[in-house]
């Protein structure tokens, strides 16, 4: 059976064969946000990644921000006691009004030019029922894609993928931090 125990350790395992085992710890005060603050502080502010220090969450409004932040204290103390590992000293709120949440996956909306870009994408010299289903699944990645353009998204600086947010790389490369180069 596949509980929360046995993804984490299959995360965790993942993660130290690629080499990520470092950078996935600094990520603990994301994974730990819930247990923490409980479910329902959880609901106000939902936890986007951890940057030097930093634990930078979503909120929906001004209000909820301003609540929070007058409880920092008390939730770094929360969190510290879940996950001592997490190195998060202060929080950051960002206010993303529920009109610019992410987009939800749907499976219409999928236009003539989703299907080309897919055929373009997709190699031919598969075996016909493999190519059919990644012709699907390609055309449908391109259609969120161009939503998420057309809703104000922006591309990551470092990987080029497509997503909602005010930074310039998106939330997994600054997880994973950009190669040295850039």
């Amino acid at each position: 059976m596949f509980n929360k125990q046995n993804q984490w350790g299959w995360l965790d395992a993942l993660a130290r064969k690629w080499g990520l085992g470092e950078a996935l710890t600094r990520q603990q005060g994301v994974f730990a946000w819930r247990r923490a603050v409980g479910q329902q502080l959880a609901r106000w502010a939902r936890p986007l990644y951890v940057s030097q220090g930093v634990l930078h969450l979503a909120v929906f409004n001004y209000a909820a921000a301003s609540q929070l932040k007058m409880l920092e204290t008390q939730l770094l103390e929360a969190l510290r006691e879940v996950a001592p590992e997490s190195d998060v000293r202060r929080l950051r709120l960002h206010v993303q009004p529920e009109a610019r949440a992410p987009l939800r996956r749907c499976d219409t909306g999928v236009a003539v030019e989703d299907l080309a870009r897919a055929e373009q994408l997709v190699p031919s010299t598969l075996a016909p029922s493999l190519r059919e289903q990644l012709l699907q699944s390609t055309a449908q990645a391109c259609a969120q894609e161009r939503a998420i353009m057309e809703a104000g998204g922006r591309r990551c600086s470092c990987c080029g993928v497509a997503f909602l947010g005010e930074e310039e790389l998106c939330p997994l490369c600054i997880i994973v931090g950009a190669p040295e180069g850039d």
